[in-house]
């Protein structure tokens, strides 16, 4: 079984097949320099598919992005050979600055501009009492 995927040039990719009793079927590095690659399952470790449900998760990693970029898809497997070709799996690992970073800078922001409140209510200057006047 062949699978045609389509990365940033010199992306590492880590790949995993699970079958639906959560066994590993195959798993996987390969580095791709031209952008496409194609992660082959051998004709061994094919039968070890279950019929019905099958996991496929890919995670691209690249120097030109902070995060993986993670791809989870599930697969059909029948009884026998099938001669359709997969269609091509685009997987992205060049985004620099993802939605997520921005929430986290904003929650951060927020959680700093309150804390400096805090202080600054804090340190409200101390009354000092004239002794002399309290002794008597």
């Amino acid at each position: 079984m062949a699978i045609p995927i389509s990365v940033t040039q010199g992306s590492t990719i880590y790949y995993y097949a699970v079958n639906a009793d959560g066994n590993m079927v195959d798993s996987g590095t390969t580095q791709s320099n031209t952008g496409n690659i194609t992660i082959t399952l051998s004709k061994e470790k094919t039968p070890l598919l279950s019929v019905g449900a099958n996991d496929l998760k890919i995670f691209a990693v690249s120097d030109s992005a902070l995060k993986p970029d993670i791809f989870h898809t599930s697969f059909l497997g029948i009884q026998g050979e099938s001669q359709t070709i997969p269609e091509n799996v685009e997987v992205s690992s060049s985004s620099i600055v993802g939605p997520d970073y921005i929430v986290i800078g904003v929650v951060l922001s927020a959680i700093t501009i309150g804390v400096m409140i805090a202080l600054k209510k804090r340190k409200k200057p101390l009354h000092v009492i004239n002794s002399s006047r309290d002794m008597k």
